[in-house]
């Protein structure tokens, strides 16, 4: 009879933990690994459900993550079989139907989903189990109102080929068809058959009753009783068919005897094997369950959930399981699957492994752990008695070993054919405190190595007991441990000793430390670098054992393996057979160091050629190795003072731009010696710069108008001399000149005096510039064959004042300002002379103080502004004055013929006689009168042989415009336009 136990501790099935998970089921595939499933889901609504699964191998280990088969809604009570062809089915009820689908070995869809139980038609509690043809059988409930059964509670089955094709149409298992039959639970026979269990509720006692099919999916025989307990009700099979072909049903019942779980074997045929089996009262706890499982060594295993009872857990609802042999009989006593007691464990499943153990899984509430919702399982294997077979086996046993070390022997034992589940201790043994044995792989080990030299007793023989142990079996073994003498490897000693040593040592120094070893037997120690991913950078005394590096180290450019400044180096001290190691770690720290000038290659001296004229000397470049700011300066130099530097950025330059032809540096010989630092605040570094200034061609320079660059000149009209211009060559070369520009072609120039003069002389009335604005644009240059400056004028051509002679013609001319005869000129603003001929002539002078002449015809004269002197000639004339100051006291205009004879008038009517008022009102003539101060009065006077005219416009008794008249004339108010 095989005694199984647990092996391990529970754990989780799921690794999704939010929301709850529930509704397990378990199955063996063909490999001999399991399938576990159940529902993930929030069972307070109907949306958002997942059937999830995990595979383990055979040993119960992991074999695939957490897999997702099916994502829908409603459904509920998954249940799984492994098929033969390595793939498995799921079945499960959905809201109104049973479904199921194909998946392969590795939780892959082989289909889509299908329906078991006729569409639209509530059906629950399906269960599944694979056939030896490959195919599958499903059995479940459902409410159907037509056919055989119309009690609206029948259990049907269906079988299906390994495609998921039904092979027949569904087939009410129960014949009685009054009342309830419900809970179906079905199994494989051997031959492609199966058996299905189920409740029957229609009497006053509930019946378990079963009913086998045939691989055609044919009822063989009628249905029949399971349980044999006279007036007891059983509800809740589970069916299983063991390794022998006879198949087991357990339920669980309540009768006068009490409650609890029973078992029942059959033949394959359905014959009945035995008594019935009832597992003790108190251990099965409430309805839920049992379910049943063979087992590889012929036997079964029964799982069920207990909340009573002296083997309850003690705090709610518990998972037990309890094995049987072939015959039904008890293989050892119940046993507490769940380890974590907090809370309910509840609705367990199970099934076996390919290794010959099996696994039990349940629904674990309210517990502590990732999840206080979810599904956790265990796995129990076969326990076999325990035998010792290392070291001969034998309860004695003598083995040796080396001194200075810790392992001892590998402690091996076997329970059956494996060594799974055996634990090892020490249990024994006068040198027991000095052994430590591995629990897990039995591997015995002193505490501290035995030193040779140094034994705890004094003989080298350390006796210790060892026990190999499973849960029911155990064997001992006395281990007798003998120590050998061997030579020993140095011992270095320096830096703290051991295997590791750890250093810090300053950039740029070589130096590192002095590697030390003692021998135990007294030989010769040299020294040798053995490896270390920097092993390459030092050097090692092979007699005294000095180490340093070969090159110097630089903080700022590390050359170790990182790149980090933690140098590695393992070192070897050897007496000739054995070597001792030490792995070094040297850390390089930084050490202040001034600044690099770069410069023109970092040397202590640069030569810098510059041309002269300009203020750019040298540009001083520095680093920092530290990466700390530098600043720069002037540390010296005999032509210190001639230097500024920029301090931030190195620029060297002349405070004024060297020249050549007159050398400023202290030597006269234009080679400017400057001494420049780089500093990072502590420490400098210096470079001496000696610039040599190079003579440079240069332009000429004009010294004319002071050198500008432009220039604005202003000439009078009527002159051809313009401008004279004047350059000088820096270096001594001879000059010449040349135009350029917008009006050049209007010009010429000595090219060597610089003499530059009006081709012709300019016309300010006739400009002949580009933009006729008298304004003429020339750029003369200056060369000296190689090099030209450019020196831009602007001449002004300014008026010069010109009065006017016109001299009309013989017919009616029309002279002013704006116009005139044809090849006259136009009237102008100084003191022209006007001259009409013959005809009538109208003639306005305009400024400046004429002379007109209208000569014969009747002639209109008008002299405008200025002193005129108007002379009619022959005809009517007319004298016209459009303003005051046409005529006022300073300026007054004369009238040298005026006649009434020949009709001349003096014409006012343009000039408001009343300067107050918006209208142009005509002047009173008052004859020689006095003003009497009243606005618009028109007088003359005669005194000195002439007569003079006069007119007051603001009444202010005084004469506001005066014209003077050649003669005594005695004038009248028709002598007038008023």
């Amino acid at each position: 009879m095989t005694i199984y136990a647990a092996s391990g501790a529970e754990f989780d099935a799921n690794s999704t933990y939010a929301r709850t998970q529930a509704h397990s089921d378990a199955a063996t595939l063909a490999d001999g690994s399991a399938i576990f499933i159940w529902v993930d889901a929030d069972f307070n609504t109907s949306a958002n459900r997942y059937i999830r699964a995990k595979i383990y191998a055979p040993d119960g280990s992991a074999q695939s993550a957490e897999l997702t088969l099916v994502s829908g809604s409603s459904f509920i009570n998954p249940a799984v079989a492994g098929l033969t062809g390595g793939g498995f089915v799921v079945t499960w009820e959905g809201q109104m139907t049973v479904q199921a689908q194909i998946f392969d070995a590795n939780g892959v869809a082989a289909g889509a989903a299908f329906n078991v139980s006729p569409a639209g038609l509530s059906a629950d509690r399906p269960d599944v189990t694979a056939l030896d043809g490959g195919g599958f059988a499903i059995s479940w409930h459902d409410e159907r109102t037509s056919g055989t059964d119309t009690s609206r509670s029948g259990v049907h089955v269906r079988s299906f080929d390994q495609y998921g094709a039904a092979l027949q149409p569904d087939t009410l298992v129960n014949l009685a068809t009054i009342g309830n039959q419900a809970d179906a639970s079905i199994a494989a026979l051997p031959g492609g058959g199966y058996v299905v269990t189920f409740t029957d509720r229609g009497g006053s006692s509930w019946l378990i009753k079963a009913r086998i099919y045939d691989a055609a999916g044919a009822p063989v025989g009628s249905e029949f009783v399971v349980n044999s307990g006279a007036g007891a009700t059983s509800v809740e099979s589970s069916v299983t068919v063991l390794a022998s072909g006879a198949f087991a049903v357990a339920w669980y019942e309540t009768g006068t005897a009490g409650s609890g779980h029973a078992i029942q074997l059959f033949s394959a045929s359905g014959g009945r094997i035995g008594s019935q089996i009832n597992v003790p009262n108190g251990l099965s706890g409430t309805q839920v369950g049992p379910k049943l499982v063979a087992l590889a060594e012929g036997g079964f295993a029964l799982a069920w959930t207990a909340n009573t009872g002296t083997l309850s857990d003690g705090s709610g609802r518990a998972v037990f399981v309890q094995v049987f042999d072939a015959m039904g009989q008890a293989a050892g006593g119940p046993m507490l699957a769940n380890s974590q007691t907090l809370g309910d464990q509840f609705d367990p499943t199970i099934t076996a492994l390919g290794s010959g153990g099996f696994m039990v899984s349940w629904t674990d509430s309210a517990g502590a752990g990732a999840d206080d919702d979810q599904v956790k399982a265990r796995i129990f294997t076969p326990q076999y008695p325990v035998e010792i077979t290392s070291d001969g086996g034998a309860d004695d046993a003598t083995v040796t070993a080396n001194e200075n070390q810790l392992s001892v022997t590998q402690v091996g034992a076997t329970a059956g054919s494996a060594s799974a589940d055996i634990r090892y201790t020490i249990d024994g043994g006068e040198d027991a405190g000095l052994f430590t044995i591995d629990t897990a792989s039995g591997l015995l080990s002193f505490l501290m190595a035995p030193d040779f030299e140094s034994p705890w007793g004094s003989d080298n023989l350390y006796t210790v007991r060892v026990r190999a142990s499973n849960i029911y079996y155990s064997d001992a073994q006395t281990i007798t441990v003998s120590i050998g003498d061997v030579n020993e490897a140095p011992r270095i000693i320096s830096n703290g000793g051991g295997t590791t040593a750890s250093l810090q040592r300053q950039e740029n120094s070589i130096a590192v430390t002095t590697v030390v070893a003692s021998d135990l037997e007294g030989d010769g120690v040299t020294y040798a670098i053995a490896g270390g991913p920097d092993a390459h950078l030092f050097a090692i005394d092979a007699a005294t054992g000095v180490l340093t590096f070969i090159n110097a180290p630089d903080f700022e450019a590390p050359t170790d393996f990182a790149e980090d400044n933690f140098y590695t180096v393992v070192v070897a001290a050897s007496d000739g057979t054995l070597s001792s190691i030490q792995r070094i770690e040297i850390l390089v720290e930084n050490v202040n160091e001034a600044p690099r000038i770069t410069s023109y290659g970092g040397a202590t001296t640069a030569a810098v050629p510059v041309m002269e004229n300009q203020q750019t000397g040298a540009l001083v470049q520095a680093t920092d190795v530290e990466s700390g700011a530098v600043t720069y300066a002037i540390a010296g130099g005999a032509d210190a003072a001639l230097f500024t530097i920029n301090t931030a950025t190195g620029e060297l330059r002349f405070r004024a731009a060297p020249d050549f032809e007159m050398p400023a540096d202290a030597d006269r010989n234009n080679v400017y010696n400057v001494l420049v630092s780089a500093s990072d605040g502590t420490l400098s570094a210096t470079q001496m710069i000696e610039i040599r200034v190079e003579n440079a061609n240069e332009a000429p320079l004009f010294r004319s108008y002071a050198g500008a660059s432009s220039v604005s000149l202003a000439i009078s009209e009527n002159q051809q001399g313009a401008a004279f211009v004047n350059a000088i060559d820096p270096d001594g070369a001879v000059v010449t000149y040349a135009l350029a520009g917008a009006d050049a072609n209007m010009f010429v120039i000595n090219m060597l005096s610089g003499e530059l003069r009006f081709k012709s002389a300019p016309d300010f009335e006739a400009p002949s510039d580009v933009d006729r604005n008298n304004a003429y644009e020339v750029q003369v240059t200056a060369t000296d064959g190689s090099l030209s400056s450019v020196q831009s004028l602007l001449i002004s051509v300014t008026d010069l004042t010109e009065a006017a002679y016109i001299i009309g013609t013989a017919g009616n001319d029309l002279i002013s300002a704006s116009k005139t005869v044809a090849g006259q000129a136009f009237a102008t603003a100084y003191g022209d002379r006007i001259e009409g001929r013959g005809g009538a002539d109208i003639i306005s002078g305009g400024g400046g103080n004429d002379i007109i002449d209208g000569g014969a015809g009747n002639d209109r004269l008008n002299g405008e502004a200025g002193a005129d002197m108007l002379t009619g000639g022959l005809g009517a004339d007319i004298f016209e004055f459009a303003s005051i100051a046409d005529s006022g006291p300073a300026t007054t205009d004369r009238i040298i013929d005026f006649s009434r004879q020949q009709g001349d008038i003096i014409s006012l009517a343009n000039i408001d006689a009343k300067s107050s008022t918006v209208a142009n009102d005509a002047f009173k003539f008052i004859g020689t009168k006095a003003f009497s101060k009243e606005a618009g009065q028109l007088r003359y006077d005669q005194f000195g042989g002439n007569s003079y005219l006069s007119g007051d416009v603001n009444g202010d008794a005084i004469a506001d415009f005066q014209i003077e008249i050649i003669g005594s004339v005695k004038f009248a108010a028709n002598d007038f336009i008023l």
